[in-house]
């Protein structure tokens, strides 16, 4: 029997450096982490997830204890720069119900660093039609995903939970309101033109920011940010001019490299005759160079530092969020069900279609034996309708009991002599993998 699993690493098991370290975010596309993943032995299927706040790989598998052992081989081939002990530590490995319901926690947001946020659930989206596109996908996980999405709409629906949602973006502006009190006589500079820094710009201005300028590469976007703000532009080249005369800075860019060094800050500070600074990243990865905390008068906050600021906001929401962990619990275990009773589905379509061959032969029989009644009263096609539909209902009574207890059965007592065996022994079934078997239904539906 397959077990689902995922392993991780995410915001609230280590710091940001060392999600840098392990991030698929960036110029690689996914296709081949995937495919060399599921060419493992103990990989039957994969979904590679990776954002700023977490790396998690999800695998269906067949021996639990040798798939973590694949899935770290297979993390320290695509990253030269980690070794298996550090996956030991730092990674968590979590297998079956568990596995399934942190999935759907992760779908809901309530697994984020910024609780019931919409963001992560189009990021999963993404790593899951990646996965489809590469054929990395099978039966377990194309259900369990497809669960974890509806589950999350019906969580946003009926509790609450993320329509009062605030953004990182939201957090980093609270916290520049926080630091300097009256705002209003606050420089602001904005770094970049993505989602992030044009929530964070409008954030700042609704808080009465008494001047913002937005520093981005693409001047058709900052330019058009900053006439919606009525502030000005600057390219990053003029970063370092501007800073001399800047209180706060949010930096959104996510470049490969950073934005703002230790050198170049520190030459700023020198001019500035160490006024203090605010400095404030929530790019992922990280726009400023951490080493510039040690320099006098500069204070620096990643996304990690604004944990405190959103947990104060958990308060409000415990009642939605404890009603979203009890549907979170009820779909894992309604999905784990249903994982168990794939034992029997390869059973369930060879009975029905060897049911059906024989109603079928017997049917033609009686049509045969009506045919030759010359006093019947009815016309063939008439007859024939009638004894079809009597062969159907036949089946239906038939099978409906026995299929409703070889579910139950697969379901309920995995490790027992099951009806799963005795039927397959007393109807001499051999059944077949649970992917063809699929297949085939679903072919045989269409044709």
């Amino acid at each position: 029997m397959s077990t689902v699993v995922v392993c991780g690493i995410s915001h609230k098991t280590s710091p940001i450096e060392e999600r840098e370290r392990i991030s698929f975010v960036g110029e690689m596309p996914l296709s081949a982490p995937l495919l060399s993943l599921v060419s493992k032995p103990a990989i039957n299927e994969c979904v590679i997830v990776s954002t700023c706040n977490r790396v998690e790989i999800y695998a269906v598998c067949e021996n639990n204890s040798e798939c973590f052992d694949k899935i770290s081989e297979f993390l320290c081939e695509f990253n030269d720069t980690i070794q298996s002990d550090f996956i030991e530590k730092k990674f968590y490995f979590r297998e079956g119900t568990d596995a399934v319901c942190h999935l759907h926690r992760v779908a809901a947001g309530m697994d984020s660093m910024v609780v019931g946020e919409p963001q992560i659930l189009g990021q999963l989206k993404r790593a899951y039609e990646t996965a489809l596109e590469n054929r990395t996908v099978g039966t377990v996980l194309n259900k369990l995903f497809q669960s974890s999405f509806a589950t999350t709409k019906k969580i946003k629906n009926e509790t609450g939970v993320g329509s009062h949602m605030v953004s990182v973006s939201s957090v980093a502006a609270k916290l520049a309101r926080n630091i300097f009190g009256e705002i209003e006589k606050c420089s602001v500079m904005i770094v970049g033109t993505g989602e992030a820094a044009q929530d964070a710009a409008v954030q700042l201005a609704k808080r009465g920011a008494g001047q913002i300028r937005i520093a981005a590469r693409n001047s058709i976007e900052a330019a058009k940010l900053a006439s919606s703000l009525g502030a000005e532009t600057l390219t990053l080249g003029e970063i370092g001019l501007w800073l001399r005369k800047t209180d706060i800075v949010i930096s959104a860019t996510g470049s490969a490299g950073y934005i703002l060094k230790h050198g170049d800050l520190s030459d700023t500070m020198k001019l500035r005759k160490n006024k203090p600074v605010s400095l404030i990243d929530i790019a992922f990865p990280r726009d400023i160079d951490p080493k510039v905390r040690n320099i006098e008068g500069v204070f620096l906050y990643d996304m990690d530092d604004l944990r405190n600021i959103i947990d104060n906001n958990l308060d409000s929401m415990r009642k939605s969020l404890d009603r979203a962990e009890e549907m979170i619990k009820n779909a894992g275990e309604k999905f784990v069900f249903w994982h168990k009773g794939l034992k029997a589905f390869p059973l369930i379509v060879e009975l029905k279609r060897k049911t059906e061959e024989s109603a079928r032969e017997e049917v033609l029989k009686t049509i045969a034996k009506i045919d030759s009644i010359e006093k019947s009263g009815l016309g063939k096609e008439e007859r024939d309708k009638v004894i079809e539909n009597l062969a159907r209902t036949l089946i239906g009574k038939f099978l409906h009991t026995p299929v409703t207890k070889l579910k139950q059965d697969a379901a309920n007592a995995p490790n027992q002599i099951s009806y799963v065996e005795i039927v397959r022994s007393l109807f001499e079934l051999s059944g077949t993998s649970v992917e063809s078997s699929e297949d085939e239904n679903q072919n045989r539906k269409q044709g």
